[in-house]
C-alpha cells in the first residue's frame, strides 16, 4: 500500500485503477482500460470531464490573478458569480463562499443558530432532520444528520438533531399518504414548541442515503408549516443542485423559497473545489448592521478562490446556453424511457427517475441500505464491464453528466441487467 489513505475506502477486494486522463463521459487508466463514469465522479461533472471552455476559464483567470485574501479585497469573479447565483436561486439576497458541500452546510448551521439569537429567540436550538439523511461530514454537517453508519463513532462529540420519518415514494408527485400525514403532524407539534431553530433537508431527494425521493407536496407542507412557526428551513442542494431534479435547483420544484441553501459538487461543473451558501434578505438584515461581537465571523482561507469563481461561472452560463437545456432534457426523457423499460424486471423493485437521476434497488437478502454486501459486488462486476457506479449498498443508480449519449446509456442499461442477472438469478 501507498501513502494515501482513501476516502470511503469500503471495497476491500476491488482493484483501483490509476487514471491518467478523463474526457466527457470517459476515464482512461494508464493500463489502457478506460471507464464510463455514470455517476458523474460523485455527481460534480456536469457537462463532461475537462470541458475546453471550463478549461479556458481556468486558464485564462490563472493567469491574472490564482488566489487572494478576501477578507478586505473583493474581484470580479466572486462578485459576478455571487450575483449570477443570487439572481438564479429562489429567495436568495447573499452568497456566502465556503470551500465544499460539508462546508456550505457548517455555514448555513451557523448562520440559523446565530439569526435565532439575533431575532431574540435564544431557546431555539434544535434541528430538525430527515430519517436517513446525510449532509457531510464535518462536525455540524454530522450532528445535523440522522446517526448512522457515517456517524456512530463520533455519537458522543455531536449535538442531536431530530430525525423526523417521512415515507418514500418512487413519484414525487404521488398524493400523500396517512404516514404522510403523520409525519407533517409530528413536525407540527416540534415546531410549534420554539425550541427548533432549523429544519433541514435535501429537497425532495437524498443522495447518500439512497437516492430515495419523497412527495412535493408533503414537503411544500412542511416547509410552510415550519416558516409558521419562525423555522428556518435550510436547503442542501449540493447534490439536488444545477439541473439534477429536471429544475435547475429543486426547490424550484416547491414553489417555496427556503431562508438558506447549500451549494456545491456540481457549481464549477467538476473542475474544482466550491462551496457557497444563500441566505435570503431576512437572514441577512440579523447581522447587516449588528455589533462586531454579534457579526458573522467566519471564513476559509481558499474563500472565493479567483480561478475557482471563474470555472463556476463559465458552468453557469453553459448550464443556460439553450443546447444545453435541450441536451439535458434529452437526457432526462432517455433516462425516463430507461426507468420505464427497467420497471417490473426481476430482480429490481422502486425503480424511480426524476430529471437526471435514476435509481432502484437489488433484491437483496441481509440489511437493506447502505451495509448491504451486494453493494461491493455489483460494483466490481459493472467495473470489470468499464463502467463506474457507486452502489449505496444494494441501491443502484446513475447519475451521469450531462454529455452522456443513448449509447452510452444503453451500455450502462447492459450492465445494470448484467449485474441483476449474476447477482439476484444465481
Amino acid at each position: 500500500m501507498g501513502a494515501v489513505w482513501y476516502p470511503f475506502d469500503v471495497y476491500d477486494d476491488v482493484p483501483r485503477p490509476a487514471l491518467v486522463r478523463a474526457e466527457g463521459s470517459t476515464l482512461y487508466a494508464e493500463d489502457g482500460k478506460s471507464y464510463l463514469d455514470a455517476i458523474g465522479s460523485w455527481w460534480v461533472c456536469l457537462h463532461g470531464h475537462n470541458h475546453p471552455r471550463l478549461l479556458a476559464a481556468l486558464q485564462a483567470q490563472a493567469q491574472q490573478m490564482d488566489q487572494v485574501i478576501y477578507a478586505g479585497f473583493t474581484h470580479a469573479p466572486a462578485e459576478q458569480l455571487a450575483q449570477s447565483l443570487v439572481d438564479l436561486y429562489p429567495g436568495a439576497h447573499k452568497c456566502f463562499y465556503s470551500d465544499d458541500g460539508s462546508t456550505a452546510v457548517e455555514v448555513a448551521l451557523k448562520l440559523a443558530l446565530h439569526a435565532q439569537q439575533r431575532r431574540g429567540r435564544p431557546d431555539a436550538k434544535r434541528i430538525l432532520t430527515l430519517a436517513n439523511s446525510y449532509h457531510g461530514d464535518t462536525i455540524g454537517a454530522m450532528s445535523a444528520a440522522e446517526q448512522g453508519v457515517f456517524t456512530h463513532p463520533y455519537a458522543p462529540y455531536l449535538f442531536a438533531a431530530q430525525p423526523l420519518r417521512l415515507p418514500y415514494t418512487t413519484d414525487i408527485t404521488s398524493p400523500a399518504t396517512e404516514a404522510d400525514e403523520a409525519a407533517l403532524a409530528e413536525a407540527e407539534a416540534a415546531f410549534a414548541t420554539g425550541a427548533f431553530a432549523a429544519f433541514i433537508c435535501e429537497p425532495l431527494v437524498q443522495g447518500a442515503g439512497g437516492m430515495r425521493f419523497y412527495r412535493r407536496e408533503t414537503l411544500r407542507r412542511l416547509w410552510e408549516a415550519a416558516r409558521r412557526h419562525g423555522v428556518l428551513i435550510i436547503a442542501d442542494e449540493v447534490m439536488t443542485g444545477f439541473g439534477r431534479t429536471g429544475q435547475l435547483f429543486a426547490a424550484e420544484h416547491l414553489g417555496l423559497a427556503p431562508d438558506l441553501a447549500c451549494l456545491s459538487k456540481g457549481l464549477t461543473g467538476g473542475m474544482l473545489p466550491l462551496g457557497v451558501t444563500l441566505a435570503s434578505a431576512e437572514i441577512w438584515q440579523w447581522f447587516a448592521c449588528a455589533p462586531v461581537p454579534d457579526r458573522f465571523l467566519h471564513g476559509h482561507s481558499f474563500t472565493a478562490n479567483p480561478i475557482t469563481c471563474a470555472v463556476a461561472l463559465e458552468s453557469l452560463r453553459l448550464l443556460q446556453e439553450p443546447a444545453e437545456q435541450a441536451r439535458r432534457q434529452a437526457l432526462y426523457q432517455n433516462l425516463k424511457a430507461l426507468a420505464c423499460r427497467l420497471a417490473g424486471q426481476p430482480g429490481f423493485k422502486r425503480v424511480r427517475h426524476l430529471g437526471g437521476i435514476l435509481a432502484l434497488e437489488l433484491e437483496a437478502p441481509g440489511v437493506q441500505g447502505y451495509l448491504n454486501a451486494i453493494g461491493p459486488k455489483a460494483y466490481a462486476l459493472a467495473m470489470a464491464e468499464g463502467v463506474l457506479i457507486r452502489p449505496l449498498g444494494n441501491t443502484l443508480y446513475l447519475l451521469p453528466p450531462y454529455c452522456f449519449t443513448e449509447a452510452e446509456l444503453a451500455r450502462c442499461e447492459q450492465v445494470l441487467h448484467h449485474i441483476r442477472q449474476t447477482l439476484t438469478e444465481a
